[in-house]
């Protein structure tokens, strides 16, 4: 059970086995390469988005810039629907919903495809970063949990 240092850790680990792996498909430039490490650390931080930490610090301030940014445009449909999601990670136990590797794969597979259908040009940005924020939330529930109890339900 490692703290957030151990978490931004094992998120720098995956992060260059996930470019590696990547780098035989897609030729990354250096801003490429910056938004996927932000992707991978805060994906290594998200799971404790259910309890008092530094991923739900992160997590809150990113979301309270986005209702901002929707405010501003005046979306007050998005901003209510996302505000009822934000209650979730506090309402929920810790170790529960935001640690089953289904859950994350799945939630961040759903945002991407939404960013997709909002911002069709910018779609492989979004599946990339996916790809990367999965990475990083996968890596801190196997640093939780090992690998052995990772897959079981």
């Amino acid at each position: 059970m490692p703290g957030y240092k151990g978490h931004l850790t094992g998120g720098l680990a995956v992060y260059a086995l996930a470019v590696y792996g990547v780098s035989f498909f897609v030729n990354p430039s250096w801003i490429m390469l910056i938004e996927w490490c932000a992707c991978t650390l805060s994906g290594s931080l998200f799971p404790d988005i259910d309890t008092k930490s530094k991923g739900q610090k992160l997590f809150y301030s990113i979301m309270t810039a986005i209702m901002m940014l929707l405010l501003v445009r005046g979306c007050y449909d998005v901003m209510a629907g996302l505000a009822m999601l934000l209650l979730v990670p506090i309402l929920s136990r810790h170790r529960g919903l935001f640690h089953k590797p289904w859950f994350i794969v799945s939630f961040v597979c759903a945002v991407a495809y939404g960013a997709s259908l909002c911002v069709p040009l910018y779609a492989h940005m979004f599946y990339y970063d996916a790809l990367f924020f999965i990475t990083g939330a996968l890596s801190h529930v196997w640093l939780d949990i090992g690998t052995r109890r990772m897959f079981k339900k």
